[in-house]
């Protein structure tokens, strides 16, 4: 009988984010394996596909504890793992991924012994990265900061750490009256744990050595201040070259004002207002700078240039100002978090964006945010195929450390498309639209004969298990809106499916709600899991092996009354159950995304959606 040559392969002693390694055949040592990839129904995401196989250990070769055996001290988790089947001289690919261990198992006394893998694919292995908890700080670290002051310290430190080049951390003063800070609560979504409470508190770093060559300055913090005028800074930087310095004054000379100055000396002062009515006790993020060769000043608030620019109050620029490298830099009588000081100016784009990860929101297409988030992975670019097509535009970005699967799969749910690993271990994406043409064309049609078939007992049932009539959509913000079709809810009874999102509008919301509900109005054939082994046909059998998850196939039932029915469905899940002398697959197929309308297939009046690109 016809059917596949299985081989095994693993890539010994080398490294899990290699694309290409060196494979080493173990196949005369395999006793089973099984396979599955894929999802249970459409609305679903993919899942980490798995694989587990069981190997003959009775020299204790596939032993980690074995000094003597072949590949001792190379027998690591994570180690690569393929699987294929060879037909007709042709070897395609089956499953590749990783291994989580190596189990030793002892039968008969010690007589014999078996180690079974257990196995996940690239999405397995991406779900043990974790992304930044707090995605500003890793931007802020890439424009290079002297000084980086994120505030999150714990409660009564007495210091407040520096991750900027200069390293110099602020010390608690010893000044009677003031105390240690306290943490409290983050001043923004997306910032990290807490922030620091030093109304009642001085922190400095003093270095006298410090020669000052740079004027350019930034400073940028979230900062939340009282309500009442103000005399004193409450940031400061200074050096040793003529007294020069920058101060920022809240409520100065109102209550709501922010008044920015810088100084070589008394004599020589320059300085800018903010005067719009803000409320500064409401936590903002408020970025300074300072141009040396101009003496110009600049107050952004939120990512929005404040500077009063006319009245009595315009600027008055004060140029040749040295600040960096800091002789002394204070923080007091506020609450801070995130404060980063830069010896250049950044740009207003730069500024906005550290506002916006801050918020924990990114303005980008899916294809820029699953570049942003495979950013922070060593994952190999041999193994991904990642659409440069977007339908969708995210917002929402999630701190707090998610796993990296975790965060592919609600951009993916943005976008509407697929996320998946191939059988040949490629992490792979397709676009809203693209997943139609992706599924275009009938790949494998299978029929109840012999040389072609199934399982000889299928179900098929037409239920409202998987209809989606009423869609709803969380975006951005935890907004929800949804999409309700009356005639089918009336036809059918309501069947809602929720979806979260990254989704940046309610235009974009209601467009994926349309997309999602004309494909789940009407209940479609649901075909039980089933078998798909050619008895004698080694060209069914390569088609078999060639089909990707998601393509197109189609399914012949011929009952004994009445006509055949053909199902046309896009595969949902594949298995493999491998043993010696006999091979085993299964497919689980679905309509829903099949039954789109397709130019020179479809009939017109017929049950297949039209869908239209947005």
């Amino acid at each position: 009988m016809a059917q596949p040559t299985p081989k095994v392969y693993l890539a010994i002693n080398q490294s899990p984010y290699l694309a290409s390694p060196t494979w080493t055949e173990i196949t005369s040592y395999v006793i089973s394996a099984d396979t599955y990839r894929g999802r249970d129904n459409d609305w679903q995401d993919t899942q980490a596909g798995t694989a587990s196989i069981t190997l003959n250990n009775n020299t204790r070769i596939w032993d980690p504890a074995y000094t003597a055996g072949t590949y001792y001290g190379q027998l690591i988790p994570r180690m690569q793992i393929k699987i294929t089947g060879t037909i007709s001289a042709t070897e395609y690919d089956v499953f590749r991924g990783y291994i989580s261990g190596w189990p030793v198992q002892y039968d008969n006394a010690g007589a014999t012994s078996t180690v079974t893998l257990s196995c996940y694919d690239a999405l397995g292995l991406l779900a043990q990265d974790q992304l930044p908890a707090d995605w500003s700080a890793d931007y802020i670290l890439s424009k290079s900061p002297v000084h980086f002051y994120k505030c999150n310290d714990r409660n009564n430190s007495p210091t407040i750490a520096d991750y900027g080049s200069a390293l110099e951390p602020l010390s608690q003063t010893t000044v009677a009256g003031f105390r240690p800070l306290t943490s409290s609560g983050q001043l923004e979504f997306g910032l990290q744990s807490v922030s620091a409470d030093l109304t009642n508190s001085v922190y400095v770093k003093y270095n006298t050595g410090n020669t000052p060559a740079t004027g350019d300055a930034t400073i940028a913090f979230f900062g939340a201040f009282s309500n009442s005028s103000n005399t004193e800074a409450v940031l400061s930087i200074a050096s040793v070259t003529a007294s020069s310095s920058l101060a920022f004054y809240p409520n100065t000379p109102n209550e709501g004002n922010v008044f920015v100055e810088v100084y070589n000396d008394s004599a020589n002062t320059g300085w800018a207002y903010c005067l719009d009515d803000a409320t500064t006790s409401t936590p903002a993020f408020y970025t300074i700078t300072y141009t040396a060769s101009t003496g110009a000043i600049k107050i952004y608030i939120n990512g929005v240039d404040r500077t009063q620019t006319t009245g009595a109050f315009a600027p008055s620029n004060q140029t040749g100002v040295k600040l960096f490298p800091t002789r002394a830099v204070t923080l007091t009588g506020a609450q801070f978090q995130s404060v980063s000081l830069y010896n250049k100016i950044l740009t207003l784009a730069e500024i906005q964006t550290i506002y916006d990860l801050s918020l924990a929101q990114f303005y980008e297409t899916t294809a820029a945010r699953y570049a942003r988030i495979l950013a922070n992975t060593a994952f190999p670019a041999g193994l991904k195929s990642i659409s440069a097509t977007s339908t969708a535009y995210a917002l929402g970005i999630t701190d707090d450390s998610p796993n990296l699967t975790s965060e592919l799969q609600l951009n993916n749910r943005t976008e509407g498309g697929l996320c998946f690993v191939s059988k040949s271990g490629v992490l792979t994406t397709k676009s809203r639209y693209e997943q139609f043409s992706y599924g275009y064309t009938d790949q494998l049609p299978l029929t109840s004969t012999t040389d072609t078939g199934f399982d000889t007992s299928i179900n098929i049932s037409l239920d409202a298990d998987e209809m989606a009539n009423d869609v709803a959509i969380t975006w951005t913000n935890n907004n929800v809106d949804s999409i309700t079709n009356a005639a089918s809810v009336t036809a059918y009874g309501q069947k809602q499916q929720p979806f979260t999102t990254q989704l940046s509008t309610y235009d974009e919301a209601i467009a994926l709600a349309n997309m999602k509900v004309g494909l789940g109005q009407y209940p479609r054939p649901k075909l039980s899991e089933h078998r798909v082994n050619p008895a004698n046909n080694s060209t069914t059998w390569a088609n078999i092996l060639d089909m990707e998850l998601y393509e197109r196939y189609s399914l012949a039932v011929a009952p004994k009354v009445g006509n055949a029915t053909t199902y046309t469905l896009l595969m949902q899940s594949v298995s493999h159950r491998i043993e010696p002398g006999r091979w085993e697959c299964r497919f689980k197929g679905s309509n829903i995304y099949a039954a789109v309308f397709r130019l020179d297939a479809s009939l017109l009046n017929g049950p297949d959606v039209l869908l239209y690109a947005q």
